[in-house]
């Protein structure tokens, strides 16, 4: 019996990693010899690595279309070219997609265009997962009218909700949330299957998912080689398919036919242009096990690159960790070679050349061992600051949620409290003291009692929050907090951008005011400061969690 659970997070990334492109269709030859698909490899990374600046070229010329429709005013195009600018960066750069999609989203909701509001969300939805961003990416798939989809785009909606869910339960790794969320991943195959065309890839994919997810590998295996063995497939499901089919023989010692796999995944990756796949990282991690530490190098390296300039932390973090200890090997057998070099060399020559080389290369080991150093220094930085981040990340979730619960738990048992007097009134019929009981609620004292835990529960996270603020101003300026509060509505409004809280809007109805406000608020306090908007919202994220509980 295989065991399949330790890994299924893997597996699960492999596939949201490879659902990027669905209207990528692709046949590839199953017969190609090991060298030809190493070739065949080398020859797209090659090729990668030189468009680099070919790729720049193009995507600007999409900005052209937006510049002249931003110049005319006109909204049809400015929404085609806000689309056509995600599209080309989805698989490309994750920050200008993100970007840009919101972009399409506010405007196609300006304009009441539904089905194009429908559609760009379930791509920002699918975007999102791609990065590990599982509960948004539910947010904002869950929030679609399917009404405004045609029956393709259902049938991977349907799909998407899947991995995605069977993703976020492995991220969750518990005996509480993960249960359930792989539960709703099953009725979403269950979904997918019956919208779907029986020997379609995205069948084929969440019915071998769901066995894969339940240890009965030796079936999800069946429904993988199908996906493979089935004319005009799809490219991004055969690369799924190639990723787990790759890992799941590797797990089971059949290494030739698991490296083959791998191959012909990244293969399909770079035909498609998506950055920073997983399947070469996989791939490098492989073939460095096995000894052959020079392409493992290689492949590594370009895989890393690839995650930086995608902008996926998730990628990038799993990238780094195989990128290290190959680099490590890599290094130190370079160092070795040498010494082993040095030896011959003064055994053969005469003392003061062999002093001389010696001295030469002492020199160079030095400089290689200095060279080690920084890098595993700068490395050790890097994983440092992530962990620090990460760290306060998981605090101000954990303080804020307990927060929100006990709010939440507070105004249900006053609102119960009321329901249970207003019932005993009317049982009674003593409904002259209803109106009197009813008076005795004061929204706008609970909305200040709200605001006032909000400030106290923030402040103890960044205890630093108003001093670091004020160091920010012009020295003149001042910031005037009224007696008995902690904070006013402008400090709250930054206190929002640095939990996460950077929409206007959201800002507005939180605090109860306008949107115009919150941007009165903005522009007075930039007015304070020697620093342009886009400095104030860098120096309000750099404000650092207190080290306290």
């Amino acid at each position: 019996m295989y065991r399949i659970r330790p890994m299924s997070a893997f597996f699960v990334s492999i596939a949201i990693l490879t659902m990027g492109a669905f209207l990528f269709n692709g046949c590839h030859d199953k017969s190609s010899s090991q060298k030809e698909l190493f070739d065949q490899l080398n020859e797209l990374i090659r090729q990668d690595v030189e468009a680099i600046g070919e790729k720049e070229s193009a995507i600007r010329t999409f900005h052209l279309p937006m510049n002249r429709a931003l110049e005319t005013g006109n909204q049809d195009s400015i929404l085609k070219a806000y689309l056509n600018l995600a599209k080309v960066y989805e698989h490309y750069i994750y920050d200008s997609a993100f970007h840009y999609y919101r972009q399409v989203l506010d405007l196609s909701a300006q304009q009441h265009r539904d089905s194009v509001y429908a559609y760009s969300k379930f791509r920002l939805g699918r975007l999102l997962s791609s990065v590990g961003l599982y509960s948004e990416a539910i947010d904002s798939l869950r929030t679609i009218d399917l009404s405004l989809l045609d029956s393709f785009y259902i049938v991977k909606y349907y799909e998407q909700l899947t991995y995605t869910y069977y993703d976020l339960a492995d991220f969750q790794d518990d005996n509480f949330f993960a249960p359930g969320n792989r539960k709703i991943a099953s009725a979403y195959v269950d979904s997918t299957i019956q919208v779907g065309p029986p020997n379609s890839g995205e069948v084929l994919g969440v019915k071998a998912f769901r066995f894969l997810a339940t240890q009965q590998v030796d079936s999800a295996e069946i429904y993988y080689q199908r996906i493979l063995n089935t004319p005009k497939m799809e490219s991004a499901h055969q690369a799924m398919a190639h990723a787990v089919l790759g890992f799941i023989h590797l797990n089971d010692a059949r290494n030739e036919s698991g490296q083959d796999h791998l191959i012909k995944s990244a293969i399909i990756d770079y035909e498609m242009g998506i950055k920073g796949g997983i399947s070469l990282i996989v791939l490098a991690d492989h073939l460095y096990k096995t000894g052959q530490n020079d392409i493992a190098y290689q492949y590594i390296k370009k895989a890393r690159s690839d995650a930086d300039i995608f902008g996926s932390r998730m990628r990038r973090l799993h990238a780094s960790d195989v990128y290290a200890k190959i680099e490590q090997d890599v290094l130190f057998s370079e160092v070795k070679k040498k010494q082993v070099l040095t030896k011959y060399l003064v055994g053969i020559t005469l003392l003061i050349i062999a002093l001389t080389f010696f001295s030469i290369v002492l020199f160079r080991q030095i400089f290689s061992m200095k060279k080690i150093q920084s890098i595993i220094r700068r490395n050790y930085v890097e994983t440092k600051s992530v962990n620090i981040q990460l760290q306060e990340s998981n605090k101000i979730k954990e303080r804020y949620i307990g927060y929100f619960l006990r709010m939440n738990a507070k105004y249900i048992e006053k609102l119960v409290s009321i329901v249970t007097s207003i019932n005993k009134l009317i049982i009674s019929k003593n409904t002259d003291k209803i109106e009197s009981l009813l008076n005795n609620i004061k929204p706008k004292e609970e909305r200040d009692h709200l605001l006032k835990s909000f400030d106290q529960i923030f402040l103890s996270i960044f205890p630093n929050f108003i001093s670091d603020i004020k160091n920010l101003l012009r020295p003149e300026e001042e910031l005037f907090i009224k007696k008995g509060h902690l904070l006013n509505n402008e400090l709250r409004v930054f206190a929002l951008i640095r939990i996460g809280v950077d929409e206007s809007e959201s800002i507005a109805e939180i605090l109860n005011i306008s949107v115009n406000t919150v941007y009165s608020y903005k522009a007075k306090f930039k007015n304070k400061t020697n620093l342009s908007s886009d400095d104030i919202d860098d120096k309000i994220m750099q404000i650092r969690a207190g080290t306290g509980q």
